[in-house]
């Protein structure tokens, strides 16, 4: 069987996507302090209680290992690592995380270094 895995690694580090989020009215950022509680229902109502606890842990992770997708002062999409499982340090690190926009394709994203 074929390796499934995405190596991280290997992809472009480009950022270009922003820019065109942006273009479209959508802003892509950590979330602050006062807009957990918010964040984490969104998740709930839009997809599963699971994927609200992992972003619940995601942003109470220090650094913040959470982002929203936020297009006229409303959520719209979000994404979430080291999430859900623990993870030891380099060079070995595996975990999966939530990925989703509202009304597009949603999906759990696994990685493995």
């Amino acid at each position: 069987m074929a390796d499934m895995l995405i190596k991280l690694y290997e992809l472009a580090d480009d950022w270009q996507f922003l820019s065109k989020q942006q273009a479209l009215g959508i802003a892509i950022r950590k979330p602050i302090g006062p807009e957990k509680h918010g964040i984490i229902a969104w998740v709930a109502d839009h997809f599963s209680a699971g994927w609200a606890s992992e972003t619940d842990v995601a942003l109470s992770n220090r650094p913040c290992t959470c982002f929203a997708a936020v297009k006229d002062l409303k959520i719209v999409g979000f994404a979430c690592y080291l999430s859900d499982s623990p993870v030891t340090m380099p060079p070995h690190w595996d975990f999966s995380a939530p990925l989703a926009l509202k009304n597009h394709i949603v999906k759990k994203v696994r990685a493995r270094h």
